[in-house]
C-alpha cells in the first residue's frame, strides 16, 4: 500500500512539474500578444480550412443542433460553413467587435476562454464544438481542455486544431513560438498524450492544411466524439482530405 501511494505521489509531482506535457527545456512565450483576426481571405488565404470542413461534415452526419466556435475570431469561417444549422461564435475584445460588425446575424457570446467557460456548458448540448487554433494562445490551456472534457456528455463531438510544432517549426524546435501571439506549441505525440491524460480520447488525430494557399500540413486536427457516440462506427470518408 505504501509503495502504491509513493508511486502516485511521484506521478503527481511529475505532472505538477510539466502540466502541459511539453519537453522540460521547452521555452514558452510568457508575454503573448493579443491576436486580432483581421486577415483578408483573398490576400492571406483561409487558415484551417480542413478543420471547418470536418466540423460541417460531422454536424450534418450526426444531425447536430448547432455549431459552437470557441475563439471564432472575426467569425468569417463560421458564417461561411455550408450547413443549415444554428451557429454560435465565442470570443472577446477586438475580435468579438469585428465579428459583430461583419456578422450581426450570428449568435455571438463574449467569453474569455482563458478564464472560465462554465457558463457556456448549456450552449453545447447536441453541438459540434470547434476549438480551432485556440489552445496555443492560452497561458493555461488546461482550463479550456478541462471544459471540453465536461462537454463530452452534452456534445455530438469536439473538433480541435493547433499547429504541429515538428512540421511548422522543424524537428527539435524547443520554442518560444515564432508567432508572438502563441504561448506554446505541441507536436502530435505530446498533444495526444496530454488530451488522453485529461480525459479527451481522439477518434481522429491527423495533420491537415494550415492554409488553403499551401499544401503543407502544418496543423494537427483532432476529433473527439461525444459520449453518446462512443461506440458509433464513423465512416472513413468523413475524415478524408
Amino acid at each position: 500500500m505504501l509503495r502504491v501511494l509513493s508511486i502516485r505521489a511521484s506521478l503527481k509531482a511529475k505532472l505538477m512539474q510539466n502540466p502541459f506535457n511539453l519537453p522540460f527545456n521547452y521555452k514558452v512565450n510568457g508575454i503573448p500578444e493579443y491576436f486580432i483576426d483581421d486577415l483578408c481571405a483573398e490576400v492571406d488565404g483561409v487558415f484551417q480550412p480542413d478543420v471547418y470542413e470536418l466540423a460541417g461534415r460531422l454536424a450534418s452526419h450526426l444531425r447536430a443542433h448547432k455549431i459552437v466556435d470557441l475563439g471564432c475570431g472575426n467569425a468569417d469561417k463560421l458564417c461561411e460553413l455550408n450547413v443549415d444549422i444554428h451557429k454560435v461564435g465565442v470570443d472577446f475584445g477586438s475580435n468579438l467587435k469585428l465579428a459583430r460588425i461583419r456578422h450581426p446575424e450570428l449568435t455571438l457570446l463574449e467569453i474569455d476562454l482563458q478564464k472560465d467557460s462554465r457558463k457556456l456548458l448549456h450552449q453545447t448540448k447536441d453541438a459540434i464544438v470547434i476549438s480551432s487554433d485556440v489552445i496555443e494562445h492560452l497561458e493555461n490551456p488546461l482550463i479550456l481542455i478541462q471544459f471540453l472534457k465536461r462537454c463530452l456528455s452534452n456534445v455530438a463531438g469536439i473538433v480541435i486544431s493547433t499547429p504541429d510544432r515538428d512540421v511548422a517549426r522543424g524537428l527539435g524546435s524547443l520554442g518560444p513560438p515564432e508567432n508572438r501571439s502563441h504561448v506554446m506549441e505541441w507536436n502530435r505525440s505530446e498533444l495526444n498524450t496530454l488530451l488522453h491524460r485529461e480525459g479527451l480520447k481522439p477518434l481522429f488525430h491527423e495533420n491537415t492544411r494550415t492554409n488553403n494557399l499551401s499544401s503543407e500540413k502544418g496543423s494537427q486536427t483532432i476529433f473527439v466524439p461525444g459520449k453518446r457516440f462512443d461506440k458509433y462506427d464513423f465512416p472513413a470518408e468523413l475524415f478524408a482530405f
